[in-house]
């Protein structure tokens, strides 16, 4: 048998690509949405002669990138909001699964609506394998950038010591 038949989806090469475009979607929009949020703050409050200096150069450069997608950003940027363990994106909520499972177990009350928001996240794991710590969490984007970083460090001749703390 050739080693096509293996590889039936037709981007299988590139899958680790495509992971690593997720994962820095992903990691991105971590840092992103809170500037998103002080931007449409400071829009809908009319402030922008109150600011600071420096508070006025953070405003132009996101009304600089945000510009170009919005009309009204006081509403407009209301589409996509979040945080580390949770995002909105239009009608789409999604949440962490573990954030819910410390939730449940720091808590004894529980959120229907914010259980079924991990829904998505562990359904697609549960079909498709580790796709949650994979292609989602951004713990995974930095600790491969740490390793790519160890091995790029390593390959220009630097060397360090692999000493274990106990």
């Amino acid at each position: 048998m050739s080693s096509q038949s293996y590889k039936p989806f037709f981007l299988w090469k590139h899958l680790n690509k495509l992971r690593w475009l997720s994962l820095s979607l992903v990691f991105s929009m971590i840092v992103i949405i809170p500037f998103l949020h002080v931007y449409q703050t400071y829009v809908a409050s009319h402030a922008y002669d109150l600011l600071s200096s420096s508070e006025k150069q953070l405003y132009n450069i996101v009304y600089f990138f945000t510009s170009p997608f919005t009309n009204d950003p006081a509403v407009d940027l209301d589409v996509i909001k979040g945080n580390t363990w949770s995002g909105t994106f239009g009608d789409l909520k999604l949440s962490d699964p573990l954030a819910i499972a410390g939730h449940l177990a720091a808590s004894s009350t529980i959120y229907w609506s914010f259980i079924l928001s991990a829904l998505i996240p562990v359904i697609l794991t549960a079909l498709l394998g580790r796709f949650f710590c994979g292609w989602i969490c951004p713990a995974t984007f930095i600790y491969e950038l740490n390793s790519n970083f160890g091995s790029w460090l390593h390959w220009l001749g630097f060397r360090f010591s692999h000493k274990r703390l106990n």
